[in-house]
């Protein structure tokens, strides 16, 4: 069985990192970004089975980047945090 991974995206690189370890102790494998535009890159190559997006974020803020990555990861969980 494939190891659950997870993409986190926020603007704050000490959130993601904080995101990272505890997501780690729970043996899932964590990619973090700090901008929208690359996550959806990321996951243009990439699947993840959940995706954690900060809400407020310059650029594209977490429910644009839900609107433009739920036809690149249908089957991924998204949250909001």
């Amino acid at each position: 069985m494939d190891k659950f991974k997870a993409l986190v995206v926020d603007d704050e690189a000490s959130v993601c990192e904080a995101v990272k370890a505890i997501l780690e102790t729970l043996n899932i494998d964590v990619t973090t970004t700090t901008s929208s535009e690359k996550g959806v890159g990321i996951l243009g190559n990439h699947s993840f089975d959940l995706i954690i997006s900060d809400l407020k974020m310059p650029k594209m803020d977490g429910l644009e980047l839900y609107e433009r990555v739920k036809d690149l990861a249908p089957d991924s969980i998204f949250m909001i945090i």
